[in-house]
């Protein structure tokens, strides 16, 4: 049973992480060090427009580490580790459920893991929602 257990972990983790770190972006490229150019700056080279804020951003202009997006970032990243907890006790709970062998007492548990589960996903999700609501109506105005 450890064994199963530490698999489907195991191949839980692969399946999960594998995606995210595919698919993340390459680095920005490093701007030009203004050490080795007295006087000049990139961001002052920059055109102003939305075409090149993604560039200014990546070129370190302006106000790219503000309090808002880290304490939204921390935020976030908690409630999606809570997101993730709760799809794995979900599994974890059918795991139970297809092993109790009609054991009610088993059975009960599998049921009861899975509903506690169900509901910490839907509470971690609205609360993502809110969080999105709440910095999104503070700080755009």
């Amino acid at each position: 049973m450890k064994k199963v257990f530490a698999m489907v972990v195991t191949l839980l983790f692969g399946v999960l992480l594998a995606p995210s770190a595919l698919a993340a972006d390459p680095p920005a490229p490093a701007p030009v060090a203004a050490e080795n150019r007295p006087g000049w700056s990139i961001c002052e080279e920059l055109p102003e427009g939305d075409d090149y804020d993604q560039l200014r951003a990546a070129a370190g202009c302006g106000d790219r580490n503000t309090v808002d997006q880290r304490v939204g970032g921390a935020i976030s990243v908690v409630i999606w580790a809570v997101a993730v907890v709760a799809v794995m006790m979900i599994i974890y709970g059918g795991m139970q459920y297809v092993l109790s062998s009609g054991d009610a007492g088993k059975t009960k548990k599998a049921r009861d893991t899975i509903l506690y589960a169900v509901i910490g996903l839907v509470v971690a999700l609205m609360a993502q929602a809110l969080v999105y609501f709440v910095f999104s109506a503070i700080w755009s105005s």
